[in-house]
């Protein structure tokens, strides 16, 4: 019998998020060996340990493809100058936060902590700070007071590994925070944010695209259809500020033209499509307005792009 759309995209691989643990790779430049081989298993415990993983370990390949160079090792010697290499912060944006991420001070070591060690161990020669900001309109009041938490796992001291890891909650408008302090982050994610059902999305995007520094934005979602309708959003998005910029007297040739349709315009550049997140959760989440036969799960899908940058006006 033939298939309807739905139930061939049901099938299809590229949408079945139960075959996640196949996408996780036998070693991870960020991700130790224990953790990482959770995500490849399927007993209760596994289950249960990418559920509370699956933040850290999706930043820490994000990292992998975005920031590749953090993971350099130092070239040349440091002590024949005199010097030593300057090592950098990494700032990072969670956009879209709420409870779920900063509740309270247990919740964010949980949901960030792993990470810090992570990247701590693996990054040792390239950074010396990492600067985590919880960012959302829906992050609660009582979080933003407690001020910065620091997730040092140790005291930093020397030249060797971090010297400082912290997490301040902000409740705010994203866009309302680029345009009074401009995009400092070098990385910025939001998680499971449905950005296809929600127009507040859009003016973030907007604000995203037109900022002068390009920044790898990255989007999770619930699954791998969710993930390709929050894609249509920001290529939309960025399409139109481009076909603006157009409007005022910039003239592409046919290729540059194709390129940027390609590429979700030029104020965006999409740097992965929605796909299946190996790093997302494995617990299964019970949705009321469920499709049947559709698989549910916290970061269940993912996509990156490339936002903002030198197109930007």
């Amino acid at each position: 019998a033939n298939l309807d759309a739905g139930a061939e995209r049901r099938l299809d691989p590229r949408y079945r998020l139960s075959l996640a643990p196949s996408l996780v790779p036998s070693a991870h430049a960020i991700i130790p060996s224990t953790p990482l081989a959770a995500f490849r298993r399927t007993s209760p415990k596994a289950v249960t340990a990418t559920a509370n993983l699956s933040r850290s370990a999706t930043i820490s390949e994000a990292v992998v493809r975005c920031l590749p160079h953090l993971l350099l090792p130092h070239s040349g010697s440091s002590h024949s100058s005199g010097s030593t290499t300057e090592k950098s912060t990494l700032k990072m944006h969670i956009v879209g936060c709420d409870h779920i991420e900063c509740q309270s001070d247990e919740t964010v070591r949980a949901a960030f902590g792993p990470l810090i060690r992570w990247v701590g161990a693996a990054c040792s020669s390239q950074l010396s700070n990492v600067n985590i900001e919880l960012l959302g309109p829906n992050v609660p009041l009582a979080a933003e007071r407690r001020g910065p938490l620091s997730l040092m796992p140790y005291s930093g001291s020397g030249d060797v590994g971090l010297q400082s890891a912290t997490v301040s909650s902000i409740n705010c408008l994203y866009h309302d925070y680029l345009q009074e302090k401009g995009n400092t982050a070098d990385i910025a994610v939001a998680f499971n944010s449905g950005i296809w059902g929600y127009d507040e999305w859009r003016p973030t995007l907007e604000a995203l695209c037109e900022q002068e520094k390009a920044v790898p934005f990255i989007i999770t979602a619930y699954t791998v259809q969710e993930a390709e309708d929050d894609a249509e959003v920001v290529a939309e998005v960025a399409d139109a500020l481009t076909s603006g910029a157009q409007k005022v007297g910039e003239v592409q040739s046919t290729e540059e033209a194709a390129a940027c349709d390609s590429l979700g315009g030029s104020k965006g550049k999409c740097l992965w499509e929605a796909e299946v997140n190996p790093y997302g959760s494995r617990k299964k989440r019970d949705t009321s307005s469920a499709i049947v036969g559709r698989e549910y799960r916290e970061n269940g899908a993912w996509q990156g792009w490339l936002l903002g940058g030198s197109n930007a006006q």
